[in-house]
């Protein structure tokens, strides 16, 4: 298992909890709740529009975020945009990934 701060690229399990996520680094900062089982940026898109993205399949790398705290945990493979060397520094795709924990900061940007 990895740091607190370091994504995980598991499996998704059958969570039915939701997490507080905040999406800051691009713009106003936004605090959205978001099921387990979703991916972080589908749900933030439907309360923000103007987020980074531009693909929503991993392959862009339009929505690159540190995770700054709590866990979020990406989907495996295809991982197009994003090498092993980032992630192990802590970065996620918010395309890609969903919370692990009950609160996670996500910062845009590299």
């Amino acid at each position: 298992m990895f740091e607190t701060h370091i994504p995980d690229v598991t499996p998704v399990t059958t969570d039915t909890r939701t997490s507080t996520v905040t999406l800051t680094g691009y713009g106003a900062d936004l605090d959205v709740e978001v099921p387990r089982t979703a991916l972080i940026l589908d749900v933030a898109l439907r309360q923000r529009e103007d987020l980074p993205y531009s693909c929503l399949g991993g392959s862009c790398g339009t929505c690159i975020a540190t995770v700054e705290s709590g866990r979020a945990r990406m989907e495996p493979e295809p991982l197009l945009a994003i090498t092993e060397d980032e992630i192990d520094r802590g970065l996620v795709l918010a395309c890609r990934a969903r919370p692990v924990s009950d609160e996670v900061t996500l910062r845009f940007g590299r």
